[in-house]
């Protein structure tokens, strides 16, 4: 009976520094406005803490030395304990879930063992899953080597837990002269990777939480999810047909550029679109293939009376404010498929994806949709959008006006006016009267 008085003394005192891991999920609730789950946690949180302190102080007259005996039964209890404790808010905020599923996925996640008794987990709130995977993070290096590091602050010998903890023969070996240096050392290393892991999953497209969330499970090797499909729910084939700026470098020019560079630029980097970037790297619109070449250049110099080639690129591009965009978020759970009938309902070549940054919070254009570069990836054209609607409205125009292509072949290009106005009208203005002249020259010609 003293040996367990003995071992009750520190149990009561690693439950406690336990309880101060609730505040992780606590914080997560309220930073969801989950008010009624800040409840649950807190008043975990407080019993922890409480019967913690509560067997510290009742045990506090056999406080001693450990030996190897004490340190064997205080680990087992440690891992029949923390379970428990770790169980209470499972059980009370995951629906229809019993006492022995609640200890089961607590005992799961702190043995970092990764079996889990749970489904529907995309519809957990967020610090439920949090709690499932911290706990991941806290046993993925072991508990003994946190409580290691802890003991000897509190005045306690931390050795015989190492001992008991440590299977093989080096048992018996200090990785330095003190092991609480060691693991303390161990921890540090630990969370710094596991920083480095959260950005990392934040860079890579995933939330906050589950960036925090599943860099405890891969920290921890124990493989616990927040959904039901694991990683596979971010598997997006778009993404990997989307120009990610943050690995591609923009092909960018400055507002001030002439026309002429902005040709230029795009011929010697193989793009139709530039970004439209100012002096502190703000996207302030794009720029295509079509505005340069197109007729919009003549309409805007005849309107300002000069010269085409005098143009900036301000004059022409399209600002960001007035560009289509599809939101990163969204993204993630679309197919290619997705992705090509947006741009064809919106007649586009080109679309841009946002996201936000972390670092300022704010929007930012985080990668580009085009339909030349899907068509490469997919191996197959994909046919201009607005060229293919641009092909039926002349169609629609020849149906009603047979004899043009053979006035075009005569050498009669004055014939051709009537089927560009009539294009130009059906397609209220977008089409390309020069674009469509050319066309009609190739059709002639076949």
């Amino acid at each position: 009976m003293h040996m367990f008085l003995t071992v009750g003394f520190t149990l009561g005192r690693v439950i406690a520094a336990f309880s101060a891991a609730f505040l992780v999920p606590m914080g997560w609730a309220w930073f969801e406005d989950a008010e009624h789950l800040m409840h649950v946690w807190g008043a975990c949180f407080g019993l922890t803490a409480t019967s913690g302190a509560l067997l510290w102080w009742a045990t506090r007259r056999f406080r001693r030395e450990l030996n190897a005996r004490d340190g064997f039964l205080l680990v087992n209890l440690v891992w029949l304990v923390l379970p428990a404790y770790s169980a209470l808010p499972l059980w009370l905020t995951v629906p229809d879930i019993t006492v022995t599923k609640a200890y089961f996925e607590a005992m799961s996640a702190l043995t970092a063992t990764g079996a889990t008794a749970l489904a529907g987990l995309d519809a957990l709130p967020v610090s439920v899953n949090v709690w499932r995977c911290f706990l991941q993070l806290i046993g993925g290096l072991g508990i003994m080597l946190l409580v290691v590091a802890v003991l000897p602050l509190l005045g306690l010998g931390g050795m015989q837990l190492y001992k008991a903890e440590t299977p093989g023969p080096m048992k018996d070996d200090k990785f330095t002269p003190r092991i609480a240096e060691t693991a303390r050392g161990l921890w540090t290393v630990y969370f710094a990777f596991g920083a480095a892991c959260m950005l990392a999953y934040r860079w890579g497209g995933m939330s906050w939480a589950d960036a925090f969330m599943h860099m405890c499970t891969t920290m921890g090797l124990g493989g616990f999810s927040t959904h039901d499909a694991s990683f596979g729910y971010f598997d997006s084939p778009a993404i990997e047909a989307m120009t990610d700026f943050l690995r591609v470098n923009v092909v960018a020019i400055g507002p001030d550029a002439s026309v002429v560079a902005a040709n230029a630029r795009m011929i010697s980097r193989g793009v139709r679109l530039l970004m439209v970037t100012s002096d502190d790297d703000q996207v302030d619109g794009l720029i295509t293939a079509r505005d340069i070449l197109g007729e919009k250049p003549l309409q805007v110099a005849q309107a300002r009376g000069c010269k085409r080639d005098e143009l900036m690129v301000a004059d022409l591009m399209t600002s960001i404010g007035n560009v289509d965009t599809l939101y990163l978020n969204e993204v993630l759970h679309a197919s290619v498929a997705d992705i090509l009938e947006a741009l064809k309902h919106l007649g586009r070549q080109h679309i841009l994806v946002e996201d936000v940054d972390p670092v300022t919070g704010l929007p930012r254009v985080r990668g580009l949709f085009s339909a030349t570069h899907i068509g490469r990836l997919l191996g197959v054209p994909v046919l201009s959008f607005e060229l293919a609607s641009t092909f039926a409205e002349i169609e629609a125009a020849l149906a009603k006006q047979p004899d043009v292509l053979d006035a075009i072949r005569e050498g009669r290009m004055q014939a051709a006016g009537a089927v560009i106005g009539a294009v130009m009208q059906a397609m209220k203005g977008s089409a390309d009267a020069g674009r469509v002249r050319e066309l009609l020259i190739e059709m002639a010609n076949k």
